[in-house]
């Protein structure tokens, strides 16, 4: 009788997402950090992340994400902390 054989393939695939954003992203103290870095508004982490606002919030409530007001009131959130979310 003839022995059967058998081959396996295993794929290994790998993405790299990048982002550009407008040069004048604002560079701005996080005190989390504790260094200067770019920071985004919710919009700009929505697209990011692909999360909700809502959920985006709340993640920068339980400081999950650093975040800081600026001079309008508008919620800006650290690009390291954002950077450290979409790894893994």
């Amino acid at each position: 009788m003839t022995a059967k054989r058998r081959l396996e393939i295993t794929l290994e695939t790998h993405e790299t997402t990048v982002i550009r954003f407008q040069r004048s992203q604002p560079i701005v103290f996080c005190e989390s950090c504790r260094t200067n870095t770019k920071h985004f508004s919710i919009v700009q982490a929505e697209q990011v992340l692909s999360l909700s606002a809502p959920e985006i919030s709340r993640l920068a409530d339980s400081k999950q994400i650093h975040s800081t007001q600026n001079a309008d009131g508008l919620l800006m959130l650290c690009g390291i902390s954002l950077a450290a979310r979409t790894k893994g």
